[in-house]
């Protein structure tokens, strides 16, 4: 991993804990925006080798993906996730041999899809603080000096970059849930407080409505009319 990589992702680490739940579009983005950079790379690269037709649709799908991850935060979730999965299982199935890659990838890509359009508020709140975690951790990793077989994935199975991992996860996700249940709390007393203003507001509303619809007062003084 080179040195701009590890400061970008201490930079990312930063970015999602300060936006927390909001971070979501963020991770949203850059999920698209790498299944757009692969895809590129894994299939059209090969069947355009001497035209720069894959860096183009790199730059200039991954900035559009990104830019729909940001601004569609359920779908691309849901897709980011359902592809990731597909990837995930077509690669599992691929190395069993014996299983179709197609059917692996149907087994974790839709699930992976509803599953994550169903339970967007939660992951809304679980993904930002994890992601953090682990481009916190890959960086620390990185500017520590601890070498895999490899690029960056091998690190985290050092004991210590593991242990590293774990602790972050867990304080993180801390932070990040009571973050939010302060916010609802928070949400809660200010609808609590309209709500009361509302309830006064209406009742003054009543009053003089009633004060309007009530006959003057009679003068006792006042002769009878003949």
């Amino acid at each position: 991993m080179p040195g701009w990589a590890a400061l970008s992702l201490l930079v990312l680490s930063a970015l999602l804990l300060v936006l927390g739940r909001h971070g979501q579009r963020v991770l949203s983005g850059l999920g698209l925006a790498v299944l757009v950079v692969l895809f590129s790379a894994r299939f059209v690269k090969p069947l355009a080798p001497g035209l720069p037709v894959a860096g183009v649709l790199m730059i200039v799908g991954g900035a559009v993906a990104f830019a729909l991850g940001t601004l569609r935060t359920e779908l691309a979730t849901a897709a980011a996730t359902g592809l990731f999965g597909a990837m995930a299982g077509g690669s599992a199935a691929g190395y069993f041999g014996h299983v179709p890659w197609l059917l692996g990838a149907f087994c974790f890509g839709v699930p992976g899809f509803f599953v994550a359009l169903a339970c967007h508020a939660q992951l809304s709140v679980l993904l930002p603080p994890i992601a953090a975690a682990f481009a916190l951790t890959a960086a620390l990793a990185r500017l520590l000096g601890a070498r895999g077989a490899g690029a960056a994935g091998p690190q985290f199975a050092l004991p210590w970059v593991f242990a590293l991992l774990f602790v972050l996860s867990a304080l993180f996700l801390s932070l990040a849930v009571a973050r939010e249940r302060r916010l609802e709390r928070k949400r809660a007393a200010k609808k609590g407080a309209m709500s009361d203003r509302d309830l006064e507001k209406k009742i003054a509303q009543d009053r003089a409505r009633l004060e309007r619809r009530a006959p003057p007062p009679s003068d006792p003084g006042a002769e009878p009319d003949p």
